[in-house]
C-alpha cells in the first residue's frame, strides 16, 4: 500500500470521523456527496452507492444548508468494497446508539448515513477543518480532502480496500 494511504490510516484510527474519511478514500466521492448520502442510495448485497445528490450551503441565507445535484448533474454508482460495507454497517450500529442515546432530541429526516451524534448532517467546514489537523499531524498541511478522491490514489487504494480494519467498539 501506498506510504501516505497508510499513514493516513494510522493517523485517523479512532478519531470520530474515521469511517467517513475511510468511505471517501475508498470510495472516490465528494466530500459534499458523501455528507448528502443516505442509507436508501446503499445497495450492501452488490456493494455500491448511489450518488444523485450533494448537501450545499446557501449562500444567501447563512447558516442554511440544502439538497442539490451532484456537481456534473448526473447520478453515478460508486461501487465499494466488502470492507468498506462492514463499515458502513458498523456505522448504521454506531447510528442507531446515537438515536437511541439522543431519544427525542434525534434529527435525522433526510435519512443521511454520516450525521452528528444528533442526526444533523455533517458540516463541509467541520470535516475540513478536522482533515487538516489529522493531515497536519502526518505531514504537509497543504493536503486537501478533495485529493482523497484523486484518479492515482483511488486505483492505488481500491486494491488494497480489503485490508482495511473496522475500529473495535
Amino acid at each position: 500500500m501506498d506510504d501516505d494511504v497508510r499513514r493516513f490510516l494510522d493517523a485517523i484510527k479512532g478519531d470520530e470521523f474515521e469511517l467517513f474519511f475511510i468511505v471517501a478514500l475508498f470510495s472516490g466521492m465528494r466530500q459534499s456527496e458523501l455528507v448528502a448520502v443516505q442509507w436508501d442510495d446503499l445497495n450492501m448485497q452488490e456493494g455500491t452507492i448511489s450518488v444523485h445528490r450533494q448537501i450545499q450551503k446557501a449562500h444567501d441565507a447563512p447558516g442554511y444548508h440544502y439538497l442539490d445535484e451532484t456537481k456534473i448533474g448526473k447520478e453515478r454508482t460508486a461501487s465499494i468494497a466488502p470492507s468498506i460495507v462492514r463499515i458502513l454497517q458498523e456505522q448504521k450500529r454506531r447510528q442507531a446508539e446515537w438515536q437511541l442515546a439522543a431519544g427525542s432530541l434525534w434529527h435525522n429526516d433526510r435519512n443521511l448515513i454520516f450525521t452528528d451524534r444528533l442526526g444533523y448532517h455533517i458540516k463541509h467546514r467541520t470535516v475540513s477543518n478536522h482533515f487538516k489537523k489529522v493531515v497536519a499531524s502526518i505531514g504537509p498541511p497543504d493536503v486537501r480532502f478533495h485529493d482523497l478522491r484523486h484518479p492515482n490514489v483511488k486505483p492505488k487504494t481500491q486494491i488494497f480496500s480489503n485490508i482495511v480494519k473496522i475500529p473495535d467498539h
